[in-house]
Parts: structure tokens; C-alpha cells; sequence
């Protein structure tokens, strides 16, 4: 930008006005703006041998470096100091031809740099959705997997390992669903290759719970089919609870909602009175979801998924069981 070559002119009307030799501008009073240096157009009104940027791309000359200085401009608000540019075709360069091979190769770099846009599996776009639920575009190079495809191959690399080693199950059939009213009236546990190591019902002081209907008018009594006369004889917690810790102490342990059932146990042992072990429970069933892979972008986790069990406590242990392997043997195809 350099200052205006001011000339004074008479204007329409007969008073006297300003003009610039360079641009070309007219003003009624003497400008305190700055020159753009060459002749100002209005939209639309600038001679044909005079090309935006955009154009002169167009019309095959190079806009680099080598494009030229420019020959004239027009008032915009969006452009960079409130001009665009108009340059001279007459002093473009034309670009190099390109030749088939340099047109295979460019093809082929677009077709990589795209790619690390999107998951090689699922081909769906990578990003991740932020807590206004707005999804943002994410690059990989080189290109990989999207967020559910990789927690997915996680999950299924963790069944695998865990069957390398060794494991119980465990579950729990319950009057209800809060840990601080509710009881165990069953508990199992078996072993990584099936094998039974606790089956047995667990005698509640609360017993009637078992068939209290809830708003939506089922009890757990509908739900695991145990009425309160299945538990007369059975032993009492403190009973149950020994013969547990003698089986888990030392072992990891895997439950299908740990929480759940960490927090019932916990819940009959301050009943009773007793310290409750350490548990070292892992969820199999947030593993199972995230291997499922039904994301919610709202709630930005894995939706849950039923375990087709029965809702017997060794009917579910074994189900769970069969989770396991399912993603397992997932795992081992992959490898192959």
C-alpha cells in the first residue's frame, strides 16, 4: 500500500473533488486511506484480460510464486485488507504440462492423504464427538483403524489373553436391585473350562422382597424364578461367604457387571457384620460392549448388552463364559 497521487478534479455537480492517478478512485473529499497501488474496478466491471487468482488457475497459468505482480483490484470485505487482486493474463505463466505418470502419482497421493481420513475396516470417518455432541474430523498417518474398530480388536485381544491364563466366574441372583435393601439368594462360580465350583442359594433375612412388585409390577421372583420357599434350608451368608473367599483368594475373578455384584456382596457382608476380601474383579461386561461396538455419541460409552443366560447364577456364569470365547476366537482369526 502506498499513499494516493491526489489530483483535484471538478466533480458532476460542479464542486471541486479528488482523484487518484493511480487507482483511478474519485472522492468529494480528500481520502485518508491508503492506495492499493493499481487501478480500483468495480464488481464485475474490470476488463477480461484481468483474472482473479482463482481464474488464472483456471485459465492454466501458475499461481505461485511465478504468478504476477497485480494489475488491478476490487473492494472486499472478506479478503485480506479488504481487496481482491486482479491480475494480467498477458503476464501469466503457463503451468508445465503434466504428464500421464505425474497425473497417476498425484491420483495416487490424493488417494493416500484421504485414506488417513478414514478407518481401514469400517471406512467410516475418524473423529470423536466432544461434550456438545460436535463431531471433530481426525487424521491418521499412516492410515488406521476409527476409535470402535480399535476398541473392538482391544476387547477381543483381552478375551484372548485372559484365556491364556486362569480365571473364575463368578454371578449372583438377587431380591432386587439396590445393595443397601437387597440380598443374594444364589451365587456361582466356576472355572475357566466350565467347571463348577459353588452353586448354591443363600438363605436372605429379607426373603419376602423377593416377590415385591415394582412399578412396572415384576418382582425378581418373575425374573430368576426363586420364591422365598427355595430358601429355607439354605445356608446363610456368613456360610456362603466362607466357602467364596476359600475359592477366589489369589484368583482374578470375572463377573458380567461387576459393580452390581461387587457392591451386593459388599452389601450382605456389612449386614452380617464381616470384613469383606478384596475382590480382584474385572468386567466382562463392559469388555462385551465395547467388542459389540454400539457407541453412543451422546453418552460418549458402549451401550450395554444383555447376557442371554436365564438368569440363573450358574446359567450366567457360563454364558458369560461363552462371551469370552466368542471374542477370543475373534481374536485368534484376525492373527491368522
Amino acid at each position: 500500500m502506498t499513499a494516493h497521487q491526489i489530483v483535484t478534479i471538478e466533480s458532476s455537480d460542479g464542486r471541486p473533488g479528488y482523484s487518484c492517478t493511480t487507482c483511478l478512485q474519485k472522492w468529494k473529499a480528500e481520502p485518508i486511506s491508503a492506495c492499493p497501488g493499481v487501478p480500483v474496478y468495480g464488481w464485475g466491471k474490470w476488463p477480461e484480460h484481468l483474472l482473479t487468482k482463482k481464474q488464472m488457475a483456471e485459465a492454466g497459468f501458475q499461481t505461485g510464486k511465478k504468478l504476477p505482480s497485480p494489475a488491478g483490484a476490487v473492494h472486499r470485505d472478506k479478503s485480506p485488507d479488504g481487496w481482491m487482486w486482479l491480475y494480467d493474463r498477458n503476464q501469466g505463466v503457463p503451468k508445465s504440462p503434466v504428464s500421464e505418470e505425474q497425473k497417476a502419482k498425484l491420483k495416487a497421493a490424493a488417494q493416500k492423504s484421504r485414506a488417513g481420513w478414514y478407518c481401514t475396516r469400517c471406512k467410516q470417518e475418524i473423529g470423536y464427538v466432544d461434550s456438545r455432541g460436535r463431531f471433530h474430523a481426525q487424521y491418521q498417518n499412516p492410515p488406521g483403524l476409527c476409535m470402535i474398530c480399535a476398541d473392538h480388536d482391544a476387547a477381543a485381544q483381552w478375551a484372548r489373553d485372559l484365556l491364556a491364563g486362569e480365571f473364575l466366574i463368578l454371578d449372583t441372583e438377587t431380591t432386587g436391585l439396590t445393595s443397601v435393601h437387597d440380598e443374594i439368594v444364589q451365587i456361582a462360580v466356576i472355572s475357566q473350562a466350565g467347571d463348577v465350583l459353588l452353586d448354591t442359594y443363600v438363605q436372605p433375612q429379607r426373603p419376602e422382597r423377593l416377590t415385591r412388585r415394582t412399578d412396572d409390577g415384576v418382582s425378581a421372583s418373575d425374573i430368576n424364578g426363586i420364591t422365598p420357599e427355595l430358601l429355607v434350608k439354605a445356608p446363610t451368608w456368613p456360610e456362603v461367604y466362607a466357602r467364596l473367599i476359600e475359592i477366589i483368594t489369589g484368583k482374578q475373578v470375572i463377573i458380567y457387571n461387576a459393580a452390581f455384584d461387587e457392591a451386593m456382596i459388599a452389601g450382605d457382608c456389612k449386614r452380617h457384620g464381616i470384613a469383606p476380601a478384596e475382590l480382584d474383579a474385572t468386567c466382562a461386561m463392559e469388555m462385551y460392549a465395547q467388542f459389540v461396538g454400539d457407541y453412543s455419541f451422546y453418552w460418549g460409552n458402549y451401550r450395554w448388552q444383555p447376557l442371554a443366560g436365564g438368569h440363573t447364577a450358574l446359567a450366567d456364569c457360563r454364558a458369560c463364559l461363552d462371551v469370552i470365547r466368542k471374542m477370543a476366537k475373534e481374536a485368534e482369526e484376525v492373527m491368522k
